[in-house]
């Protein structure tokens, strides 16, 4: 190419330019000439030329690069240059550059306008390119053959060879116009497509600069039925955006003056995404060497003297490469947010977990020549740059806070209420590099959260009172009393060396420090003392004295700490011990540490392991500095301390490494990661990429594991730790670079991308999951009871990460004992005592074996009442020594005078739980524990309400002489395994509580009947083939839904249900004891959360007893009809509520327990109780349909009436002969829209209804005119002498609706009763049959409609049926005998039915409960397809009957898990594109696992075994590949009607772990 100028196609002779005859006759460059310049090629500096021939020289053409990455050459001349040129080039030129060499090019079309210089060429959007411009050409007076000049105006298009072959496809739609890197699009088009690209538009001038040319093939995740989607280019390097970059070190200019700070300018990639440059100010732009990949000339605009530096080594700028999943190595993940940032906003330099959630709050530096450790726009109104975050690793997101005591290298613990204190930080403050920030070393900050709110609503408050020593890199340690926290070490700052040799000491109570020693152990630590390691001992020395152990490099001591904040040294542990010399363990830039997990088998020993650290020397480059290959552990259990017994033992590491991070997982093994094999502090290399994985119960040589590996270099000021899902969040690496003497140097790096590593039990056995504790506050040994899913063999309690500088403050963990494990709940001891673990927050982790659950709960753990501890500590003391050595305490039950015995002391403890008052005894060898008079029933929890009421809530004075005191919530625990203050307790935990009765009322007694199968406690086990049954609780462990849940509504965008019940007072007290409103009324409806327990009572006046419900559109409940007891002394403050309408809702922005009721009003035409409800397709109308007059008056109303949601209110009333035809009462007769129209009338709904035993196909207009279809008498019904469904009968569903079976409607019905009057309603005969009949469109139009039935296992009525996400059915509730209130022989056990097995085996028997639900009992699914059990208002038997079974009146709640729930493999929906969706409209939805369909499921609305809105149908699932699927929309409003409903994925029949909501709209 010597002595050729061009562009890569064409160009000229410059040897002959401006020396020939004639510039017209310059000869032109002929040849073609490519480069690669991939990374690698970049990097190894492999740059060559590739040269091709072309059909002949051209200078000043146009290439337009297309969309399938050909290129058409146009323009220019053969001969000359600039305005000199001659001998046009008329053809177009095509060049395939995937072609072989020599292949290339093909000469095109020809036109006839000439094109010098000043012509350009363009892509245009229909893939054809413009062709315009050329200004003029001519040649010299001596040319033979001068040209003449050129202005050309005229405009072409040159179309390339593909308009004219195959069909091109058409895109018709596009699902945005912006979105994200690596996101996805969704397009729609006609045609057939196999790729797609993206192209820039053209920005074009002098010929070979199109300033903007670029094209990228995308992924094509998916193209099927006319939808392609396509994932967007990974990053912005792609498109030429600012993208990722590493920021500068030292800062490339001066922000005040633009003056160049420092010759040397990094421009590789970095850590997080810039703005858009339109977006960025005049100082942003002066950063714009920021953002460019290889930016030497702008470098030497900036900085006169700048030059790239070296690559980084292992550094990658694109996309982070997710390892793959491995059950033996586990998996990292890059975390990022919905845009696809990975940024934790600052550089997390130190990291505390904050409680009771999974954000970390992150701190930084502030030194500005050092880094710039905050996000480019993450500066304050004043300028200043904030260096301090709350980041979600749940979400990727971060909240930047204001703390301008500057922060750099503070300490940083928890106080016992969840607070985090950072004590000490730097010096740097007010300067050009420190803008804004004041001197941190003496600085005492809290950071705390509002109450109530979230941590990343909280903020930094600054205490006055500080610390007396200026401290750089203390460590910081939470004491037993949970009121002492000490601060010690460090040294004075960055600049100034010098040691602090003392310990200070923080009183959380007074807000500041009392108390500063000097120590003779931290005099003796080298040189700087750098966050030297302070454990608290699980054990009390003398006199309750505190012991630590303090260690740093290699030695330290076990130092006691009197409660009087007086210090001595008991042992020391020198550095003659350490086995390997002049290498240092454990310390701020060297080594990890943690102490092992404490075990109550081994009497809570402590033993102490260190991981690495580096060599002590100055090497001529401290990259080279040699690294620590060892592991070092140390027994410091009581014993060993005790009799000055410290031996080292250490063993070899796979490698050296040093500034790594150990975390300690939930089943006492530890991971290790972060860190460099070479080097210390800001002068490392060769970075430490995977993980190890150490077992410290293995035989020695043996412990350790390499696990899978990174790709990010981690090295000083990196942090690690646990979150609350037994993933670890790693994060962090401010910087790292080598000497100018080093031959190999790092990059500097200020790394703000996060990552979560996978331990390899996220890929093997399946993992327990927690399904509710009963307190989140527990004292020292008290009992807290744990109700599960899956199998647990272990409990374990985990502080919160506290970390900096590979010293994790706050790592503890603590096994627990479990004193009871069955049925799915467990009793878990919390530690005898603080000195095992301090008070404060922890995360309690269920396990089998040593897979951890998949989410913690947090619980804290706290002293007892300071009067009380006082009183106590004698004892405490003696148990801490003791341990297990519990007293059998004396249980007085009577209800005695308030004296205590001979020489103890009285205390009155108030018991939050239920207000029940005791009080105990304290002082002697043993403790006596009293209680004061309290009514049976104020506790709220699962309970028989009694009958009559034993009692007047005015006077307390003894109603009935008949009191039932049989078990109440929860079981009783043994008074030997009760804490000392469990033991104050005691009263409320006994299963049988007839003196608590006697108390209340003198000559009260235990009923003679007790209920049938009645059991006090909880119950069911987990079985991958029967399912589970639970009882749900709230925190407190009290099982209740507030009302009796008669009806039950699934609340859309939530797992709340809304339930309501009778107001009768005569019949039962269906409300808590409490639940009664400022006027006196009692409220009969409540919004239920079953994921706490917990539930929000609701006024409703308007007596709600037995009214239809169903959803709106818009997701509001509607309820129509009630009952009229109303204003008696059994219904105050109710109105009539027969012909009333009402709607529930939520506030907008805000969540349905904040929600309330809205009565329309007496508004329905005609007065009705039972009657059902249903939606229509328009979305509009719902029909209310049949009921009586009222509970007293069983006059049927044969009518339906239209609700309008336009006018909201009733707009038309028709009498229905099918209605009037049904016999008897019309008791919520089935109504089911079925998913077709009319051919003829389309906009015609067509009705299935259904009452006992016969019914019809109905149609309605939309005009609202009713005509009756199809019969379907009571001829063809196979049973004769049985009911059906039907209020008080059986139950009945629609099955799941198959786009593979054209959405064929079929129904099927479970049980009902024999008709007919016994002597006893308690013998009524229940059926024993299950009827199906398909009702799809060809069926009803050809009037082909027939029964067929199958045996169940046995004969049941009044049962529940709930449609699953895998179209199988669970039968619930009911009774074997029995009708109504008159039934007995509870039906327990729950039934599955697959409708797709054969006949004759499609019932397969599950778990049962113990827990009887007849008439007026619910189920329904819930987001987690998970069921939910409630209701159950009562049942009993005349007095004829032999057998007659108590009333009841069930609150109590259970979820029943499905097979499902136990069986590997449920996928887990990640994202969705969108919440609400057209009919036949497609949604994309990301997920993890493995996914083969999806369905849509409506939210239940179910009362007297009728779900009025059960429906499901399976979407067409139009790709799956890459972890996204996308799905088609039912085709219309008859196959699901418009409103919420529930997507869930699955995995062949198992759903995913929790669906998204999706709003059907029209």
């Amino acid at each position: 190419m010597y002595g050729i100028c061009g562009s890569p196609v064409g160009g000229f002779d410059r040897t002959r330019k401006g020396n020939g005859q004639c510039e017209c006759d310059v000869p032109m460059n002929g040849f073609a000439h490519r480069m690669r310049l991939d990374k690698r090629s970049v990097d190894d500096n492999r740059l060559s030329w590739a040269r091709e021939a072309m059909p002949y020289g051209r200078i000043m053409n146009d290439a337009v690069l297309l969309p399938n990455g050909q290129i058409i050459i146009v323009n220019g001349a053969k001969t000359g240059v600039i305005a000199n040129a001659r001998d046009p080039a008329h053809d177009a030129w095509l060049y395939n550059p995937k072609a072989p060499a020599g292949q290339r090019f093909t000469t095109l079309a020809a036109t006839n306008i000439n094109r010098y210089y000043h012509s350009n060429a363009l892509l245009l959007p229909d893939a054809s390119i413009l062709v315009m411009g050329c200004e003029y050409g001519t040649c010299t007076a001596a040319c033979a053959r001068p040209t003449p000049w050129f202005f050309q105006h005229q405009a072409e298009r040159f179309l390339p060879p593909y308009f004219f072959g195959t069909s091109r496809p058409v895109i018709s739609s596009i699902s945005t116009k912006e979105l994200r890197y690596g996101a996805t699009l969704t397009v729609s088009y006609t045609g057939t497509v196999t790729g797609a690209v993206l192209m820039a538009p053209a920005a074009v001038t002098h010929q070979q600069n199109n300033m903007n040319q670029r094209a990228v093939k995308l992924v094509v995740t998916s193209t099927t039925g006319g939808v392609a989607t396509l994932r967007m280019p990974p990053n912005q390097y792609f498109t030429g955006e600012a993208g990722q970059y590493q920021p500068l070190l030292p800062a490339p200019y001066d922000p005040d003056t633009g003056a160049c700070l420092n010759q040397e300018a990094n421009f590789t990639s970095g850590s997080f995404r810039a703005r858009d440059t339109p977006s960025l100010n005049i100082m942003e732009l002066l950063r714009a060497t920021l953002v460019k990949p290889v930016a030497t000339q702008e470098a030497a605009d900036t900085c006169a003297s700048a030059a790239q530096p070296p690559a980084p080594e292992t550094r990658q700028a694109g996309d982070y490469i997710v390892t793959e999943r491995d059950a033996k190595a586990g998996q990292w993940q890059l975390i990022r947010n919905t845009d696809g940032r990975s940024s934790t906003g600052v550089v997390a330099i130190h990291a505390a977990l904050l409680p009771e959630s999974s954000q970390v709050l992150i701190w930084a530096r502030v030194h500005m020549d050092g880094s710039r450790s905050y996000e480019p726009g993450v500066v304050a109104a004043d300028g200043a740059p904030e260096v301090t975050a709350v980041f979600d690793p749940t979400s990727g997101e971060y909240y930047v806070k204001q703390q301008r005591l500057t922060p750099f290298c503070t300490g940083g613990s928890h106080l016992a209420d969840g607070r985090v204190l950072a004590a000490g930080g730097d010096d740097f403050a007010g300067d050009r590099l420190s803008p804004g920030y004041t001197d941190g070393r003496r600085g005492l900050r809290l950071y705390q959260k509002p109450t109530p709110g979230r941590w990343d609503q909280g903020g930094w408050n600054t205490l006055a009172n500080q610390l007396r020593e200026p401290r750089w890199y203390p460590t910081q340690t939470l004491m037993p009393d949970g009121v002492r926290t000490l601060v010690v070490g460090g040294t004075r700052s960055q600049n100034d060396t010098t040691a602090v040799p003392s310990v200070e000491i923080y009183n959380t109570n007074q807000r500041g420090i009392v108390s500063m020693s000097t120590l003779a152990v931290l005099q003796r630590f080298r040189n700087f003392i750098l966050y030297p390691l302070v454990y608290t001992l699980p054990y009390a020395g003398a006199g309750g004295a505190t012991q630590l152990f303090m260690f740093n490099c290699d030695n330290g001591a076990v130092l006691n700490l009197a409660p009087d904040n007086t210090w001595s040294q008991y042992r020391d542990i020198p550095a003659s011990l350490w086995p390997t010399p002049n290498f240092c363990g454990a310390m701020s830039m060297a080594g990890t540490a943690t102490i092992l997990m404490l075990e109550p088998a081994s009497g809570y020993a402590a033993e102490v392991v260190m991981f690495g650290g580096y060599r002590r020397g100055n090497p001529q480059c401290e990259c080279d500095l040699p690294t620590n290959a060892y592991a070092h552990r140390l027994k410091l259990d009581k014993r060993s301390v005790d009799n000055n017994q410290f031996a080292w033992a250490r063993e070899a590491m796979p490698y050296g490494r040093n500034m790594n991070d150990a975390v300690l997982l939930p089943n006492g093994q530890i991971i290790i990661v972060n860190g460099a094999k070479n080097g210390v502090i800001a002068n490392a290399r060769n970075a430490a990429h995977d993980a190890w994985l150490y077992n410290p119960k293995a035989a020695a040589g043996s412990r350790f594991t390499t696990l899978a590996a990174t790709n990010i270099n981690r090295y000083y000021h990196s942090t690690a730790l646990l979150l609350p899902d037994a993933s670890m969040l790693v994060m962090g690496s401010e910087y790292g670079s080598c000497s100018r003497s080093c031959a190999s140097r790092t990059p500097w790096e200020f790394q703000h991308r996060a990552e979560r590593f996978l331990p390899p039990y996220f890929f093997g056995t399946s993992r327990p999951g927690i399904s509710s504790v009963s307190a989140k506050e527990a004292r020292y040994g008290a009992s807290v009871d744990v109700t599960y899913s899956g199998t647990v063999t272990r409990a374990v309690l985990m502080t919160p990460a506290a970390v900096t500088h590979q010293n994790n403050m706050n790592q503890r963990a603590v096994e627990l004992l479990i004193s009871s494990n069955s049925g799915g709940a467990l009793t878990v001891r919390m530690p005898p005592n603080p000195y095992i673990t301090a008070p404060g927050w922890h995360m309690l982790f269920l396990l089998n074996g040593d897979v951890p659950c998949t989410q913690a709960s947090w619980i804290r753990l706290r002293l007892m009442h300071s009067l009380l501890l006082l009183l106590l500590l004698p004892m405490l003391l003696w148990h801490a020594e003791a341990q297990h050595k519990d007293p059998s305490p004396q249980i007085i039950t009577e209800n005695l005078p308030k004296v205590c015995p001979s020489g103890q002391r009285y205390t009155q403890v108030q018991d939050v739980t239920d207000s029940t008052s005791y009080y105990v005894c304290c002082g002697g060898a043993t403790p006596v524990v009293r209680k004061t008079c309290r009514f049976m029933t104020g506790e709220a929890g699962q309970y028989m309400p009694l009958l009559p009421a034993p009692y007047d809530p005015d006077t307390g004075a003894c109603t009935n002489r008949r009191v039932n005191a049989t078990a109440g919530s929860f079981t009783a625990r043994a008074s030997s395994t009760l804490g000392i203050v469990e033991r104050m307790r005691f009263a409320m935990a006994r299963s049988v509580a007839t003196d608590e009765a006697q108390n209340t009322c003198e000559a009260a007694a235990a009923p003679t009947d007790a209920p049938v199968d009645r059991q006090g406690f909880d119950f069911g086990t987990a079985d991958a083939t029967r399912g589970e049954w639970r009882v749900v609780r709230n925190r407190a462990g009290r099982s209740s839904t507030g009302v009796v849940g008669i009806n039950a509504v699934l609340l859309p965008e939530s797992s709340q249900v809304l339930f309501w019940a009778r107001v009768h007072m005569d019949l039962s007290r269906n409300y808590e004891p409490g639940v009664i409103s400022s006027d006196g009324v009692p409220e009969v409806t409540s919004v239920y959360d079953p994921t706490t327990g917990e539930y929000t009572v609701k006024r409703m006046r308007l007596t709600p007893f037995c009214t239809g419900n169903s959803h709106l559109r818009d997701g509001r409940v509607l309820a129509a009809g009630g009952d009229d007891f109303a204003g008696s002394r059994f219904s105050p403050g109710y109105t009539d509520g027969r012909r009333g309408l009402r709607l529930y809702q939520k506030p907008t922005p805000g969540t349905w327990d904040q929600g309330g009721w809205n009565t329309l009003g007496q508004r329905l035409a005609s007065p009705r109780w039972y009657p059902t409800q249903t939606l229509l397709p328009d979305g509009v109308r719902t029909v209310i349909t049949g009921g009586t007059v009222s509970m007293n008056v069983s006059t049927p109303v044969p009518s339906a009436e239209i609700f309008s949601q336009a006018t909201m209110g009733v707009v038309k009333q028709d009498t229905l002969p099918l209605l009037q035809r049904f016999a008897g009462f019309i008791l919520y007769p089935v109504v089911n829209v079925l998913p077709f129209t009319s051919s003829v009338t389309p906009g015609t709904t067509h009705l299935f209804m259904f009452n006992c035993d016969n019914g019809a196909v109905m149609r309605l207009s939309p005009t609202n005119t009713w005509s009756q279809y199809r019969d379907i008498p009571a001829s063809r019904w196979p049973t004769p002498g049985f009911c059906g469904a039907m209020s008080m009968a059986g139950t009945a569903t629609m099955l799941m609706l198959e786009p593979t079976d054209g959405y064929a409607a079929e129904v099927v019905m479970f049980g009902g009763f024999q008709r007919g009057r016994r002597q006893c309603d308690c013998d009524t005969a229940t059926m024993r049959f299950a009827h199906r009949m398909r009702l799809d469109k060809a069926s009803v139009d050809n009037n082909r409609l027939a029964w067929t039935r199958e045996a169940m296992p046995y004969g049941r009525n009044m049962n529940d049926v709930v449609l699953l996400p895998n179209g199988q059915l669970i039968i619930v509730n009911g009774a074997k005998t029995g009708v109504i209130s008159n039934a007995r022989d509870p039906a327990h056990d729950a039934w599955l039915y697959n409708p797709r097995a054969a006949s004759g085996s499609r019932f397969t028997t599950l778990a049962a409960t113990n827990i009887n639900r007849y008439y007026h009992s619910t189920a329904l699914l819930l987001p987690d397809a998970s069921l939910l059990i409630a209701g159950c208002e009562y049942g009993t038997c005349t007095a004829s009957c032999a057998r007659p079974t108590a009333w009841q009146f069930q609150h109590q709640a259970e979820r029943f898990l499905p097979p499902y729930f136990f069986q590997a493999g449920r996928p887990v929906i990640t994202s969705i594109s969108a919440t609400s969706a057209r009919y036949g409209a497609t949604l994309t939805v990301g997920y993890t696992g493995r996914v083969t369909s999806a369905v849509i499921i409506t939210p239940a609305a179910v009362t007297h075994q009728n779900n009025m809105n059960q429906r499901a149908a399976r979407l067409v699932v139009v790709s799956n590949t890459g972890g996204v699927v996308t799905l088609r929309m039912p085709p219309n409003q008859y196959v699901m009607q418009p409103g919420w409903h529930m997507l869930f994925l699955l995995n062949g029949d198992l759903p995913c772990t929790a669906a998204r909501w999706v709003q059907l709209r029209i």
